[in-house]
């Protein structure tokens, strides 16, 4: 249980706090157990104290303090930890569920088995934390940083991950089924017998990727990123889609283009494998409002430019009939096909 004079001077506000706290330097806060529900806490300093299932549900902490702290088993749903600081915290099996945590830093943190469902970690940092089976559903995790971060058999069904950053990361055996990977950066990670059925993959970059034994069915993989060394060995797949299309008047996104175009059939024995072959070797330029020639072949002989003076010749023109074009242009595996496309913006 919680220490009955610590608890007392925690209550007593933040200077009593801050002024017990430096003149007890050598003393670890204990708040074992605490109830501490719809505190107002913010910018409190509870470095290296003991708060193992302690009860701050609904609390405000924003900007609070919780490094090197012992947090496993706390209750911290529905609370705003905007920007708090877990640097290297034991946060095993800790409750987040719909917690704010925009900013928060989670760098060396143990998350083991921590529920995080429906949490907002926009800019999160989580570089080098331990999240094996940390349930993600649901969560805002956009421009997040998990550079090496240990995610091994996590939960992100329908989590948004757009421009979230896994490079190097750990996600063996993990569940991304019908999450938002817009422009995510899975680079170097490993994803091996990882489920993305009918994920977003647009522009997702996975170059180097180990996605050997990985399912994908039902994913829509526009302009996404993998070269040579993308490993792609045993992938399940019985259809992928190759366009999104975002719908503003049900707020829903829509795939299409689905190969086989047939939707009674599945892919043969190989045939997925060859669509990623060819898709490795192209890159599709969309014009949403028609074309600049002369601007798009101003870009394109610059691009030739940098390429080394590669051929990079123009496949097939479409058009879409809706005032929109598509432009296909033969790249090497080699070339970042993001750069590319960017360099038609």
């Amino acid at each position: 249980m919680a220490n009955p004079e610590h608890l007392e001077i925690l209550r007593r506000g933040i200077g009593d706090w801050y002024r017990w706290r430096r003149e007890n330097s050598d003393i670890k806060p204990d708040l074992t157990g605490a109830n501490l529900r719809k505190a107002n806490l913010e910018h409190f300093y509870f470095r290296g104290a003991n708060l193992r299932e302690a009860d701050l549900q609904g609390a405000n902490l924003q900007e609070a303090d919780f490094r090197e702290a012992n947090l496993q088993g706390i209750n911290l749903q529905n609370t705003n930890l905007q920007e708090a600081d877990f640097r290297e915290a034991n946060l095993q099996e800790a409750n987040f569920r719909e917690a704010n945590l925009q900013e928060a830093d989670f760098r060396e943190a143990n998350l083991q088995g921590a529920d995080l469902q429906g949490t907002n970690l926009q800019d999160a940092s989580f570089s080098g934390a331990s999240l094996q089976n940390v349930n993600l559903q649901n969560a805002n995790i956009t421009n997040a940083n998990l550079v090496k971060a240990n995610l091994s058999q996590s939960n992100f069904s329908k989590a948004i991950l757009s421009r979230a950053n896994f490079y190097r990361a750990v996600l063996t055996s993990s569940s991304f089924v019908k999450a938002d990977c817009r422009n995510t950066i899975f680079s170097k990670a490993n994803l091996e017998s990882s489920n993305l059925q009918q994920a977003e993959m647009v522009a997702t970059i996975a170059l180097k990727t180990n996605l050997e034994g990985v399912k994908i069915t039902g994913a829509c993989i526009q302009d996404w990123n993998i070269n040579s060394e993308t490993n792609l060995k045993n992938v399940e797949c019985d259809y992928i889609y190759l366009k999104s299309r975002w719908e503003k008047e049900n707020r829903k996104v829509f795939f299409e283009e689905r190969r086989p175009h047939n939707p009674d059939e599945i892919f043969a024995s190989g045939d997925f494998e060859r669509l990623l072959r060819k898709a490795q070797e192209t890159v599709d330029l969309i014009f949403r409002n028609g074309i600049d020639w002369q601007a798009f072949l101003n870009s394109y002989e610059q691009l030739k430019v940098d390429a080394g003076g590669d051929f990079l010749p123009i496949q097939a023109i479409e058009n879409k009939g809706d005032g929109s074009f598509v432009v296909r242009i033969q790249a090497p595996p080699e070339l970042d096909k993001g750069k590319i496309q960017k360099s038609f913006e």
